[in-house]
């Protein structure tokens, strides 16, 4: 197990979850910057901060976002971190690799170093830390070695303060693997915070077990407080290594995080599936939208006028694998130039409307 050694390789779907971390935190940074003047990132397994062949860990990943940002309101926004895991070689690795790595901390950032299992750690530091923001956002990484370290119930705690945001890995193979191992079922419990695991496990399709279980993590998150539950597989070849849920209680973080994927997934040796559309494919330079075309469709006709804002919230949210970046040239300017379908689309403030356009104040209607 790579909890025994202190370093370990990172392989592809790693690399393809810290991608997707990092696009994600450069736009969340960024953002919050301008209307928050404290920001609070942790990571709940922060491991040794490097792999074996030197590659950076998601400790070191989450202080370049910052520290390598261009945006000048993200260098004078009070940034705190706080890195826990209960190995203490592994924390003693991070902390001198962080301060090898990085000569000089800017003083708009804080790094707090706590050796402690994460669920002790949620009552000791995260949520006295979350007390402190008054309300500021708070970022935070659970990627743990296996399915006995994330009781749902400490989520939840976490989960029940404002603007808080959660990137969760959930090691699938463990779940299927100790499933009918009586010594674990206290453990799955935890995990799902409830029994109901049990009889999803006990589906012969592997297919559908799957995404039953997922199904019951998901519904848990969001009884947590979660407002959208954005869930992505990375897949090593056809092996499924992580199931990826990220929860959070705003619709724009589950766009940004939709948005990071999209743009970072086809850049490597991994493979994103998606809950909603296992077929869809974008892990090739031209993704088949007819899955989009399709929603669109489904969502719109026979509703009468529909605001593009409406449309836009809807593909964002957790309810499909698309993005608002895709609504327009992919998707309703697709269905309407077909002409198989009646689409009608009128401005609200009384402007002339170009072809194929589908302004901020238009309506939409499909017969």
């Amino acid at each position: 197990m790579p909890t025994k050694r202190k370093l370990w390789p990172m392989d592809g779907h790693t690399a393809g979850k810290h991608l997707v971390l990092r696009v994600y935190l450069n736009a969340w940074f960024g953002i919050l910057s301008n209307r928050f003047d404290q920001l609070l990132f942790v990571d709940g397994f922060a491991g040794p901060g490097e792999y074996k062949t030197g590659e950076d860990g998601s400790p070191l990943v989450a202080l370049k976002a910052v520290i390598e940002h261009t945006h000048s309101k993200v260098q004078s926004t009070k940034i705190r971190y706080i890195f826990i895991d209960c190995d203490k070689a592994r924390l003693e690795h991070l902390q001198a690799k962080v301060f090898a790595e990085i000569d000089d901390i800017p003083p708009n950032i804080r790094i707090d170093f706590f050796c402690e299992t994460f669920e002790k750690a949620t009552d000791k530091h995260i949520i006295p830390a979350q007390e402190g923001l008054l309300g500021n956002p708070c970022f935070i990484m659970i990627d743990p070695f296996g399915v006995n370290q994330t009781p749902l119930n400490a989520i939840t705690k976490i989960m029940s303060f404002p603007r808080t945001e959660v990137y969760i890995s959930l090691m699938y193979e463990f779940i299927n693997r100790f499933k009918k191992q009586p010594e674990f079922e206290s453990s799955l419990n935890m995990l799902f915070g409830c029994t109901d695991w049990q009889k999803h496990s006990q589906i012969d399709d592997k297919e559908a077990r799957k995404k039953e279980l997922y199904k019951l993590y998901k519904n848990k998150l969001k009884e947590s407080c979660a407002k959208q539950v954005v869930h992505f597989d990375l897949y090593n070849g056809n092996k499924l290594k992580y199931g990826v849920f990220f929860a959070t209680q705003n619709i724009l973080g589950s766009q940004k995080i939709k948005e990071a994927i999209w743009k970072v997934v086809p850049k490597g040796d991994f493979a994103f599936r998606s809950e909603n559309n296992p077929q869809l494919n974008i892990n090739i330079e031209k993704p088949n939208f007819e899955p989009l075309q399709e929603i669109l469709i489904s969502y719109l006709k026979d509703r009468g006028f529909v605001s593009i804002k409406e449309i836009l919230e809807y593909i964002d949210s957790d309810s499909t694998e698309f993005h608002r970046g895709h609504v327009k040239a992919n998707g309703l300017k697709v269905i309407e130039n077909k002409g198989e379908l009646a689409v009608s689309v009128k401005r609200t403030l009384n402007k002339p409307r170009r072809a194929l356009t589908y302004p901020d104040d238009c309506l939409i209607m499909i017969e």
